[in-house]
């Protein structure tokens, strides 16, 4: 999963209800599934190196958390991989 900090409670409650939508669909962590999060929110040089580190761990799929910079960095190793994008929206 590439996203913002989950110190932002905004992210932290995404991710939380992310990952209860997964056990109830079955998978858990451990078991079936694996969660690897890497931060996107300390410029996009660093986000891009977060996902050519999820690609290089063999990662099956990307799930592209909030802002677009997490998407950006997804789709910047083009390694052919799925992924998924959860988009957040905030209006201040």
């Amino acid at each position: 999963m590439l996203g913002p900090s989950l110190d932002f409670e905004i992210s932290r409650v995404g991710h939380q209800a992310f990952t209860a939508e997964l056990q109830k669909l079955g998978f858990s962590q451990g078991k079936n599934l694996q969660l690897d999060y890497r931060r996107t929110d300390q410029g996009m040089d660093l986000a891009v190196a977060a996902a050519r580190e999820l690609v290089a761990a063999k990662t099956n799929v990307i799930v592209a958390v909030g802002p677009e910079i997490s998407l950006r960095a997804a789709l910047a190793p083009n390694a052919g991989l799925p992924i998924v994008i959860l988009a957040s929206i905030t209006i201040p």
